[in-house]
């Protein structure tokens, strides 16, 4: 198993999705990485589901890559892990 710093530090490879625009699927199961970007946020996933839009069951079936993402929810979910990603480097500075 991946430490913490582990799954942030290689996020950026693991947020790959497949499919066309409309039907967009993460290619892995990203929620390890998307829960461990909620602890450096210091935000539970209902809360940032509710921030994306959604409730935490519907974001949980899209980060495994079940239901498809909308393409804004893809792009805030990149963002979200690549702050958390800067965060834990600059504090390890």
């Amino acid at each position: 198993m991946l430490s913490t710093s582990s799954l942030l530090a290689s996020a950026a490879a693991t947020l790959d999705t497949t499919g066309p625009a409309s039907r967009l699927l993460f290619t892995r199961d990203i929620q390890p990485i998307v829960l461990e970007a909620c602890r450096r946020h210091n935000i539970s996933l209902d809360e940032y589901a509710i921030r994306l839009g959604t409730n935490r069951t519907a974001l949980v079936l899209m980060l495994k890559g079940i239901d498809p993402v909308p393409l804004r929810i893809r792009d805030s979910l990149r963002n979200f892990v690549a702050a958390a990603r800067e965060g834990m480097t600059s504090t390890a500075a």
